[in-house]
C-alpha cells in the first residue's frame, strides 16, 4: 500500500508575519542597491564625459600652422616656409642636403576611423618599422623607415585622443644618419603641444 502524500501544515499568524517582514527587508535592500547603482553610474558617466580637463570635446582649429613651430632640430633644418592645408599644415625645412618636409594634420571629423585606417598596417608597410606609444593620448603609434644608410628618414606618428586625430609626417635627408628615437621624441613633443593648443568646449 502506497503511503499518502504528506499534508502541508497550516502556518500560524506568527509565521506569516515573519515572512512578511523578511520580504519587506528584501524589497528595501534591492531598492537601495538600485539607487546606489544609479548614483555611481551617473558619477562614472560624468567623469567619462568630461575627460581629464572637464572642457568637453576638441573643436576644429582655424589654423593648424599656429599650433606648433615646426622646428625639428638642427639636423632637419630651420623652418623656411609654411603653408596651411586642408585640416593641416606643411612646414618646409632648410636641410643640410636640400628641402625637408613636416606635414601636420589635425581633425575632429571621424577621428576613430581615421586612426584605425592608418594603424591597420602601420608595421607592415614596405621598409617601415612601427611600434605603439602607450602613454600618448588614448592610442598612438610611431612608424619609420631609414634609407641611404640612414641618411633619409620617412616617419609618421598618429594619435587619437577623445574626438581628436593628429598625424605628423616627416620626410627628411641629412649628411648624418637619423636617430629613430630622436625623431620619435620630437614628433611626440609636437603631439603634446597640439593637444594643449587645440580649442575645446
Amino acid at each position: 500500500m502506497t503511503a499518502p502524500f504528506p499534508v502541508p501544515q497550516r502556518r500560524g499568524p506568527r509565521a506569516g508575519l515573519t515572512l512578511g517582514i523578511i520580504g519587506l527587508v528584501a524589497v528595501l535592500c534591492c531598492s537601495g542597491a538600485v539607487a546606489a547603482g544609479y548614483v555611481f553610474r551617473d558619477r562614472l558617466t560624468a567623469r567619462v564625459g568630461q575627460g581629464d580637463s572637464g572642457q568637453g570635446d576638441y573643436r576644429r582649429p582655424d589654423d593648424v600652422c599656429v599650433l606648433i613651430n615646426g622646428n625639428m632640430g638642427e639636423q632637419a633644418g630651420p623652418v623656411s616656409d609654411w603653408k596651411q592645408l586642408d585640416n593641416g599644415c606643411l612646414f618646409t625645412l632648410a636641410g643640410e642636403t636640400g628641402t625637408n618636409e613636416l606635414r601636420v594634420y589635425v581633425t575632429v571629423n571621424d577621428a576613430v576611423n581615421r586612426f584605425n585606417e592608418e594603424g591597420a598596417d602601420f608595421g607592415n608597410r614596405d621598409g617601415f618599422v612601427g611600434d605603439v606609444i602607450a602613454d600618448l593620448g588614448d592610442a598612438a603609434f610611431f612608424t619609420r623607415r631609414l634609407l641611404d644608410g640612414g641618411g633619409q628618414v620617412d616617419a609618421k606618428l598618429a594619435c587619437l585622443t577623445r574626438n581628436l586625430y593628429i598625424e605628423l609626417r616627416l620626410h627628411a635627408t641629412s649628411k648624418r644618419a637619423w636617430s629613430s628615437d630622436d625623431v620619435r621624441a620630437r614628433l611626440t613633443a609636437f603631439t603634446h603641444l597640439i593637444m594643449q593648443h587645440v580649442p575645446r568646449g
